[in-house]
C-alpha cells in the first residue's frame, strides 16, 4: 500500500510529507499480520514513480499494489498515471480514504492490540514505530495512513491474497520495543 506524496524539503519547507510504502502479508490460517517491508522518503515526484516501480519488480507481479487516491481531479490524475504507465503490467488499483484518519486507524490498532500484526525489523522500522505511537498528535501520519489502508485492503472481504508468509524463528514485535500495542495510536498511553 502507497501513501503517496511528492515534494523534496526545501528551505522555506523543510518538513513536506513522505511517501510511505508498506508492503502486509497475511497468515490466513492464523489471522496474523506481517509487515514485511517498509519504504519512506521524500523525492520529487519523478524520484517516486520510479521508486514505486522499483519496488513492485522487486516484489514480483505476484503482489498485490495499492495506492491512496487523494481526492479531486488531480488524485484522478495521479491514479491513472500510476495504473497506465508506472505501474502497466501489475496489479494495481488505487483507493480512496473515506472517513477520519483516527477512525480508519482505530481498526489495524485494534488488531495490533489482540496480537494480530507482527513486524519484521528491516528498513524504516524505528521511524515507523515512533510514528504510530506519536499518533495522532505527530506531524506526519504517513506511516499511519500506509498501515490503516494496507491492513484495509487485506481485510475486505472476498480479498484473494497471492501468497502467505510464514516468519521463521524469532521476530521482534512492537511489544518488544515499545510495550503492549501501538499506545500512541488510540490517544493513550498503553494499558
Amino acid at each position: 500500500f502507497w501513501d503517496l506524496a511528492a515534494t523534496e524539503p526545501t528551505p522555506s519547507r523543510p518538513d513536506p510529507d513522505w511517501t510511505v510504502g508498506l508492503k502486509l502479508e497475511r497468515h490466513r490460517p492464523t489471522g496474523t499480520f506481517y509487515v514485511t517491508s517498509i519504504v519512506r522518503t521524500r523525492k520529487a515526484a519523478g524520484g517516486i514513480e520510479q521508486l514505486v516501480a522499483a519496488t513492485a519488480a522487486q516484489d514480483g507481479k505476484s503482489v498485490r499494489i495499492v495506492i491512496e487516491q487523494e481526492p479531486g481531479s488531480a488524485g484522478v490524475s495521479v491514479a491513472d498515471r500510476y495504473k497506465r504507465h508506472v505501474l502497466a503490467g501489475y496489479n494495481v488499483r488505487t483507493e480512496r480514504a473515506t472517513g477520519a484518519k483516527d477512525v480508519r486507524a482505530r481498526v489495524v490498532a485494534a488488531a495490533a492490540e489482540t496480537g494480530l500484526i507482527t513486524i519484521v525489523s528491516g528498513p524504516n522500522t524505528t521511524e515507523f514505530l515512533d510514528e504510530l505511537c506519536a499518533f495522532p498528535n505527530a506531524r506526519h501520519d504517513d506511516c499511519v495512513d500506509a498501515f490503516a489502508g494496507a491492513h484495509a485492503a487485506l481485510s475486505t472481504r472476498g480479498t484473494t491474497l497471492t501468497r502467505s508468509y510464514v516468519p521463521r524463528g524469532r521476530i521482534p514485535t512492537a511489544a518488544d520495543r515499545y510495550g503492549n500495542g501501538f499506545p500512541g495510536m488510540l490517544g493513550r498511553r498503553g494499558r
